[in-house]
């Protein structure tokens, strides 16, 4: 009876851990096929612990790698939110706890990205007006790109949108244009 109960128990866990299907995707986005196929043939919570753990390890050298100009409690912030979230993931005993402080420490790594994680736990309600949600006390996000960025950027959507071939035959024209524009430039002056 109790073998059978295990079996049970083990398969309601991989049934639900295989419908995660669009958080497999994510991380095989960010990690390759080896974790989905991982993920995919496995499925154990050890498995799912190790790349949630793995993702918040990313996000936090991406943090630190991407985001130059920042203050010192912004970036402690960043660190206790990661750190913690990591600690409770390593502590899970089951899928469901994993997941939960999973996306709890993403949500407080939103808002912490967007300037302040806000605290209303003694409020009743807070509703959804404007400004009740802007959080910039602490400090202000500004999204700057560079020129290179702006091209990379462009050529991205162009090629989801035209294809790598007609992307290419385009660059190829560009060049011989010998214009001054950039490409992306160049592009939508072709367009007017």
């Amino acid at each position: 009876m109790g073998s059978f109960l295990a079996l049970k128990i083990n398969h309601l866990i991989s049934h639900k851990m295989s419908d995660m299907h669009l958080l497999k995707s994510t991380i095989k986005k960010l990690f390759g096929k080896k974790a989905w196929i991982e993920l995919k043939k496995n499925g154990s919570l050890r498995v799912w612990k190790k790349y949630l753990i793995k993702t918040l390890d990313a996000i936090h050298i991406s943090v630190n790698e991407t985001v130059v100009i920042r203050d010192e409690s912004w970036v402690e912030a960043i660190s206790e939110n990661i750190e913690l979230g990591k600690s409770h993931i390593k502590k899970a005993t089951t899928f469901d706890e994993a997941i939960s402080v999973f996306s709890s420490t993403l949500i407080h790594q939103s808002f912490i990205q967007i300037g302040l994680m806000p605290n209303r736990s003694f409020a009743d309600s807070v509703n959804l007006r404007k400004e009740n949600w802007k959080l910039d006390s602490f400090r202000s996000i500004i999204i700057v790109q560079n020129p290179e960025q702006v091209e990379s950027v462009f050529w991205s959507v162009q090629q989801r949108e035209i294809g790598f071939e007609a992307q290419l035959k385009l660059k190829e024209e560009h060049r011989y244009s010998k214009s001054k524009l950039s490409y992306s430039e160049w592009c939508k002056s072709r367009l007017s």
